[in-house]
């Protein structure tokens, strides 16, 4: 099934279909295609960063670099935090702005996770799930969910999005209710982030490290509120607000020049609104409604 020129994207996403669906090993996917292996990897490496954009073919030139430029926003706002010790974390953006006028392109990446669960005194199971913006170690929250679905994680979020503005990014692993076994790993709250314009970010399976700075701060975490638990939900719950006030405020950071997060965090500018944006189309598409299974109805066919 050699890959067309002129239907290249095409086959690409048929690839990762295929590979989403299941029941293909990766060398037999890629004996199917008449690709190599190294070429299988590769674009459902690209898919699983960057969904069906990073499908397509790529320029060799490395316009931007996300990551490099939000660690340097971080240096100098430590650099200017030391220059002015009594501003406030919107005096120096603001005061940055005006300085290097492209800053407020420069992207946010939250990571979220749920700390291992646990048994408080009084029996009842502890479910604490964090949110920290990536490059300042910011905690913008620590909070017991009681059922770790789409629905109480959704709650959670709507308070932080209210509170914080939106990401640019959020990076999960691929546990539920973030991520899905069905097509492209998708989950209602999956769903939701994307149409609030976030970009899904994954690690990949059994690789914690790829969110490293999160699996520290969980460390901390334990050590500081889970050893021993506490004999109620709600004495637990205020020792995790505790933690995240002390973690932000008074506990120094190495990678941060010994600053505090809370003096170098600032809020996204995308505010929340708390509706979710309507999915538009162009007059000449024709939308359907895709079943569990992939397929949808056209006419008196079944289309995958």
């Amino acid at each position: 099934m050699p890959w067309k020129v002129t239907n290249v994207n095409e086959e690409r996403m048929k690839f990762i279909v295929a590979w989403k669906t299941g029941g293909w090993s990766m060398s037999e996917l890629c004996r199917e295609f008449n690709i190599s292996r190294k070429t299988g990897y590769k674009y459902l490496n690209r898919y699983e960063d960057d969904g069906l954009d990073g499908l397509k073919d790529r320029s060799h030139i490395a316009h931007t670099q996300p990551h490099k430029t939000r660690e340097k926003l971080t240096e100098l706002i430590v650099e200017m935090r030391q220059e002015h010790p009594s501003w406030g974390p919107r005096t120096l953006l603001a005061a940055l702005k005006g300085r290097y006028p492209g800053i407020h392109d420069w992207n946010d990446l939250w990571c979220t996770d749920f700390k291992g669960h646990f048994t408080v005194g009084n029996g009842l199971r502890c479910d604490p799930l964090t949110i920290t913006d990536a490059h300042t170690r910011y905690l913008l929250e620590c909070r017991g969910i009681r059922k770790t679905n789409s629905q109480n994680v959704r709650k959670a979020f709507e308070k932080i999005f209210h509170e914080y503005g939106i990401p640019d990014a959020i990076r999960s692993d691929n546990g539920s209710p973030f991520s899905s076994h069905g097509l492209a790993g998708l989950t209602p709250l999956a769903i939701w982030w994307l149409k609030l314009g976030i970009r899904l970010e994954r690690i990949e399976p059994g690789k914690p490290a790829q969110n490293g700075r999160h699996e520290r701060m969980h460390r901390t975490l334990k050590e500081h509120t889970a050893l021993p638990p506490r004999s109620s939900l709600k004495e637990q719950q205020e020792v995790f607000d505790n933690f995240r006030k002390e973690y932000n405020e008074d506990r120094p950071h190495h990678a941060l020049d010994m600053q505090v997060p809370a003096s170098v965090y600032c809020k996204s500018s995308k505010s929340f609104t708390g509706k979710t944006p309507t999915v538009e189309y162009n007059t000449n598409i024709e939308a359907f409604r895709i079943s569990d299974q992939g397929t949808f109805l056209y006419g008196m066919n079944r289309i995958f």
